[in-house]
């Protein structure tokens, strides 16, 4: 929720959840993502990432007001690998203070481009410009039930990838009256 909005309606809003296609994913992506440019790239936890894209947002949480952007991905319990013209530059095992200062300035500046499934390698890819890869290995993710990765849409739409391989799509579908 954005600080000085009046979302005093808010409870009446209806939130969706069903599973979406691969197809779907990348219509969201080019529609309410991909001219974002990231701002800030941040590891939490040892080995969970997160993104932030575009307008700067800020939501109030029980810690206070919190800043991100209009398009946020969080990467979670899952194994994941960046890559650089296809070659593997940081991992969720290989990660120091080094390697997360060359990932941040890697991702500065850059866009979303699409949404790829290599279902042989159980690997979703999230492709950005500037030769940019974020490759989440759902093969090790059984160890959760949770959500691997949630992507955040200027819209507010949601989109997360569950360790199954199925991907689904949180909406809100606008206030009952």
């Amino acid at each position: 929720m954005v600080l000085g909005e009046d979302r005093s309606i808010s409870s009446l809003a209806h939130r969706t959840r069903r599973r979406i296609r691969d197809v779907d994913v990348n219509l969201l992506l080019s529609s309410h993502a991909q001219h974002d440019r990231c701002w800030e790239v941040g590891i939490y936890l040892d080995s969970m990432l997160y993104f932030d894209f575009g307008k700067h947002l800020f939501e109030k949480t029980k810690r206070g007001p919190r800043g991100r952007g209009a398009t946020h991905i969080s990467i979670y319990d899952c194994e994941w690998r960046i890559c650089v013209d296809k070659e593997i530059v940081a991992s969720n095992i290989s990660i120091d203070d080094e390697v997360i200062q060359e990932v941040k300035e890697s991702f500065l500046g850059s866009t979303i481009q699409y949404f790829e499934r290599r279902s042989r390698q159980g690997v979703f890819l999230l492709h950005f410009d500037m030769s940019l890869s974020i490759e989440i290995d759902i093969t090790n993710a059984s160890k959760t039930d949770s959500t691997i990765v949630e992507l955040t849409l200027q819209n507010q739409d949601r989109i997360e990838f569950s360790p199954r391989g199925h991907i689904f799509l949180d909406h809100d579908d606008g206030l009952f009256y």
